[in-house]
């Protein structure tokens, strides 16, 4: 599992929730930057985890990097002038991420987990897998935009 902290090569891969699925947007290759180093889980996820985070894997899907993410919010806050937070639902249907890898050639796919909590819209939580990635996306592809998210190996 990639461990430094250091700078080097780095994939932006662009992903989007449109149309109740994921898709892969686009890949940029940066030649130089340094990211986040990777994170662990413990023995409890993902039976127990409630989240976003995704791990990039080699062709024998050993994990070499993983990060969390923010898992989108179904609405927007409002700030009344009293100090209350309220949060109203949006019409939003589709968002993206950017996701940050080391471009290490050992890295062919990304697999994207997604167990919704309480406020996600009923109809989002319908579309996720019980268990396993809720997508994959094979960043080594010869025309490496466009292509969706694959659920399952």
């Amino acid at each position: 599992m990639v461990t430094e902290g250091k700078p080097g090569a780095v994939l932006r891969v662009r992903i989007a929730w449109k149309e109740g699925g994921w898709v892969l947007e686009k890949i940029v290759r940066v030649k130089k930057m340094t990211i986040p180093r990777t994170e662990s889980l413990d023995a409890r996820i993902p039976k127990n985890c409630i989240g976003m985070w995704f791990e990039a894997v080699n062709s024998k899907a050993k994990v070499l990097y993983r990060r969390f993410l923010h898992a989108p919010h179904a609405g927007v806050e409002i700030f009344d002038p009293c100090g209350e937070i309220r949060r109203i639902p949006s019409d939003c249907r589709e968002y993206s991420i950017d996701l940050l890898i080391p471009d290490l050639p050992s890295i062919k796919k990304v697999n994207l987990f997604h167990v919704p909590d309480g406020h996600c819209p009923e109809e989002v939580k319908k579309k996720m897998p019980k268990e396993g990635p809720a997508a994959i996306f094979d960043i080594r592809q010869p025309s490496e935009g466009g292509k969706s998210g694959k659920r399952g190996k």
